[in-house]
């Protein structure tokens, strides 16, 4: 997980690997990828661990995130409990 300037630019292996994620705001640019594929320039922080629901999932379902976080919470792991 990266953090940089919200006008930085991302670096085309950051987008390569199993999964990535690029969510820019006014606040910040976040990379979500694998540690060997983060631009040089992030302030990172490793060890993070992805999954998956395996979907497509209807945008009308109600429930699935806190079905999957809230387990995870009481468990201890870093998801704010819902």
């Amino acid at each position: 997980m990266c953090r940089l300037e919200p006008g930085e630019d991302v670096s085309a292996r950051a987008g390569a690997g199993e999964f990535c994620s690029i969510t820019r705001t006014a606040a910040e640019l976040l990379v979500v990828c694998a540690a060997g594929a983060a631009p040089a320039a992030a302030k990172c922080e490793n060890g993070w661990r992805v999954f998956e629901v395996e979907g497509p999932l209807g945008f009308a379902l109600t429930g699935i995130p806190a079905a999957v976080a809230n387990p995870l919470a009481v468990a201890g792991h870093g998801v704010k409990r819902l």
